[in-house]
């Protein structure tokens, strides 16, 4: 949910300064645009990586079609296979607002609806988020995920569904649960 007056989720800040370093490193420049300060035309400029999911509106209007995506059902807000009897994750709690387990999608399209290159970095919650920051931030891990998707996946749309497990509010390492390529 948006929360205008409560500035950005700190999943979601560390997922961006971790993408925003590692394009650095590989000579990539980068800006980082918070919140809504940024629009459909700058999205369609140049290749983006969104970050967030509930709380960022590009992400839940570039999800919709794909083969998973982020839906809200009777206020739990979970991940769902787009597909007759599809797979669902939700995040699970230990206490009141703290996930004990997370889940996140990273999505990377080659043509999105914006005409660009487009990575979709989001988790169920900051702590998702902040895991799928984290995952293509590091090339360890990416490559390790990577492992399980077929390999020509370089020349194609991809999804894939992490699982994380929160510990004293900090996401570990994600793995990989489900990956769809086309």
């Amino acid at each position: 949910m948006p929360y205008p007056d409560y500035g950005v989720a700190v999943g979601d800040a560390y997922a961006a300064v971790r993408v925003s370093s590692s394009m650095g490193q590989i000579g990539k420049p980068s800006q980082v645009r918070i919140g809504g300060n940024y629009s459909f035309e700058d999205l369609r400029n140049s290749p983006s990586v969104v970050v967030g999911a509930f709380n960022n509106k590009w992400t839940m209007q570039i999800m919709p079609e794909l083969h998973f995506g982020f839906v809200e059902d009777n206020g739990q807000l979970m991940i769902r296979e787009q597909i007759p009897a599809g797979r669902v994750w939700r995040a699970s709690f230990r206490q009141p607002k703290q996930a004990e387990d997370d889940f996140a999608i990273v999505a990377r399209l080659l043509d999105s609806k914006t005409g660009q290159f487009t990575i979709v970095a989001a988790g169920i919650t900051g702590s998702g988020t902040e895991a799928a920051g984290e995952f293509i931030s590091n090339p360890t891990f990416l490559e390790r995920g990577l492992r399980s998707v077929s390999p020509d996946w370089q020349k194609k749309n991809m999804e894939l569904v992490l699982q994380t497990t929160v510990t004293d509010s900090v996401a570990g390492p994600a793995r990989v649960v489900a990956a769809y390529v086309w």
